[in-house]
């Protein structure tokens, strides 16, 4: 495979990325066999006070999305800075099966072998504050609004 480097846009607004280039590199081993298993996607976010905390609707809807039955994203609405950081996560996982639709038939089926897990990161350690007021994790950063890739091995051979 070639090599990849992440490039994602975010729009902070309603927490969902637009990937625009393949987010990966995998490595083989010596059989030529990939040497990961999982690709794990954490959204992370800040403390900035999210306002649309009574009308969020990812509890409702996310199992009818992970089921495969809610396909638009779109229709989500964050209601706390994690729902933020997890739609982040989610949207990258939704582009990685776009890309995985876009290579050979071998290569296709080897990807599909990589399972997707995705995870929300709220911000926990304020920067340069006093960890004892609580102002200071409820701060505006764009700098802790990301997407972290890991791919890793979870099941050993």
């Amino acid at each position: 495979l070639e090599t990849y480097r992440q490039h994602a846009q975010t729009n902070t607004s309603s927490g969902l990325v637009r990937v625009t280039r393949p987010i990966v590199n995998l490595n083989r081993n010596k059989n030529d066999q990939l040497i990961v298993d999982t690709l794990e996607i954490i959204g992370h976010t800040d403390g900035e006070n999210f306002s649309h905390r009574d009308k969020g609707n990812l509890d409702e809807k996310l199992p009818e999305f992970l089921a495969g039955k809610v396909r638009n994203m779109a229709l989500f609405r964050a209601g706390s800075n994690n729902d933020l950081g997890l739609m982040r996560a989610l949207a990258i996982k939704r582009s990685w099966g776009k890309f995985i639709e876009t290579r050979d038939d071998k290569e296709k089926e080897e990807l599909k072998k990589i399972k997707v897990r995705c995870y929300s990161a709220g911000q926990t350690e304020p920067d340069d504050r006093d960890r004892k007021k609580p102002e200071s994790y409820e701060m505006k950063n764009k700098a802790f609004r990301r997407i972290e890739i890991q791919l890793t091995k979870r099941n050993p051979e």
